[in-house]
């Protein structure tokens, strides 16, 4: 893998496979498995561990156990509360317009200490849909949302049906149908090209068994929207987890829109939507029908692929800044530079970094991202420990409205966060300081409102403060920005 220096490397080398081998084709057990692999390669090229997601596939997480009498009981009492808790959640439903799909980091704390949905509430609040939607939760779940009676815990109901089935499985045998062309090349292919990158993940016996997995969810979301009969399902990230995979999957053969909201930067080289060069016309079943995008930058990187296939791309704007905007007072005389972290902050303040915030005369801001993986007090801890603390507060991403603090800075420093995408909507200029973020918004630098600067050049600094000193000077008429309705778009 030391040899794919760049994404654009990653992303040629995915043009190559798609050249090569016929992944269009390979369907386990009814379902495409093209999108999986690839988007799991993705990852594991971007040395990203993506299994803290779905689990490390292939790997038994079952232990044993002595059986005793109080083991059995309270196994027969979880079965019992699971089939009852299933049965009225099943019961509950009722018809609704969209069904809309998100995570607890999709959301932040409102003025009213609500958690908000940051892309779908501002939709909900504005056209009133409060009674006309579902919003499922497939990860953490919180005690008071925003439109509490809408918000469902997915994942509740998702592993009760899972321990149900896990019964009832065992007295099921299933027949296997593997389609995978060439796929003992393609192996060896990545043997080639990628160190490890034959992991034992992606074995045909892996393939059979994740989409086992898929398909086995299929009574539990018919059930769903067969009672609520959505026209829509609208996703925060498509990929990544496998009970959304199984919903689209699902979705699909019951005639169901499924698109993905975009709720981050989806570049030139973002491989779970560029550069798709071998798909079914209608599509892969595990990936949506539609896309909805913040930009036209976004929306041309889909329709560069799509427009060989029956699948669409619209611009919809970003429902937060949008919402933001009307909603939150702001003070844009402040004098603070805003830097949007990454999940991993600290392996990427380079010494010449540091220098950098120690020369300005502005305070910083250092937010984390959504997803931070470091707790804040080591953070703070970091900070201290470089004699920051003075110069630098750290702030929460659900703490604080991420386009207040933008309409707050005179300038945003980022790596290669997507809050360049934000900065451009509220003109605020930022300036990118690393070479992944440079192939990531290529198609966004202008010098005028998005400027890369290379930390390793001698004058890297004294480049910045110029570019600082021509930010100041620049008009900041905000775009304007329009909150769609779901149910028109």
């Amino acid at each position: 893998m030391s040899h794919l220096n760049s994404q654009q490397e990653i992303k040629n080398l995915f043009g190559d496979i798609e050249l090569k081998f016929p992944v269009d084709e390979w369907v386990v057990n009814g379902v495409h498995v093209w999108p999986y692999i690839r988007i799991k390669l993705y990852y594991h090229l971007l040395n990203v561990n993506e299994d803290n997601k779905t689990g490390t596939p292939g790997l038994s997480t079952e232990h044993v156990e002595v059986s005793t009498n109080i083991n059995i009981f309270k196994k027969c009492a979880k079965f019992l509360k699971s089939y009852v808790s299933l049965k009225w959640f099943y019961l509950s439903l009722k018809p609704k317009e969209i069904i809309f799909v998100g995570s607890h980091f999709h959301r932040i704390l409102n003025q009213n200490n609500l958690y908000y949905n940051k892309f779908f509430d501002p939709l909900i609040e504005k056209f009133n849909l409060h009674n006309r939607v579902y919003i499922f939760e497939f990860q953490k779940f919180y005690n008071n949302y925003f439109n509490q009676k809408a918000v469902v815990p997915l994942a509740k109901y998702l592993e009760a049906f899972k321990l149900l089935n896990k019964i009832s499985s065992r007295f099921k045998k299933t027949k296997s149908s593997i389609q995978l062309e060439d796929y003992t090349n393609f192996k060896s292919y990545l043997d080639k090209h990628i160190p490890g990158g034959n992991a034992f993940y992606l074995t045909e016996n892996h393939l059979d068994k994740w989409s086992k997995k898929i398909v086995g969810l299929k009574e539990f979301y018919s059930k769903i929207l067969k009672k609520v009969r959505p026209e829509k399902i609208i996703f925060l990230s498509y990929y990544g987890f496998d009970d959304n995979y199984a919903l689209i999957f699902v979705a699909k053969q019951l005639n169901i829109k499924t698109i993905d909201f975009q709720h981050g930067p989806q570049t030139n080289v973002h491989m779970a939507y560029v550069s798709w060069s071998k798909m079914p016309y209608h599509g892969f079943n595990i990936m949506p029908d539609e896309y909805w995008n913040w930009d036209v930058f976004s929306k041309s990187n889909i329709d560069s692929w799509a427009k060989y296939t029956d699948i669409k791309s619209k611009v919809a704007g970003h429902p937060y800044v949008a919402y933001c905007l009307k909603t939150y007072k702001t003070n844009r005389d402040q004098q603070i530079i805003l830097f949007s972290m990454q999940t991993s902050p600290v392996d990427l303040f380079t010494d010449r970094f540091l220098e950098l915030v120690r020369s300005t005369k502005y305070h910083w801001v250092f937010r984390l991202h959504p997803r931070n993986n470091v707790p804040m007090v080591e953070l703070q801890a970091y900070l201290n420990e470089k004699d920051l603390q003075d110069i630098v507060t750290l702030q929460d991403s659900k703490s604080t409205p991420l386009p207040t603090v933008l309409l707050e800075s005179v300038l945003h420093v980022t790596n290669y966060s997507g809050c360049v995408l934000e900065a451009l909507m509220l003109s605020v200029p930022s300036i990118i300081i690393h070479n992944v973020g440079f192939e990531m918004f290529e198609n966004y630098l202008d010098n005028n409102k998005v400027y890369y600067l290379d930390q390793k050049h001698d004058n890297f600094i004294e480049k910045f403060h110029s570019v600082l000193e021509v930010c100041l000077n620049k008009n900041k008429d905000i775009q304007r920005i329009e909150i769609p309705n779901p149910i028109d778009l």
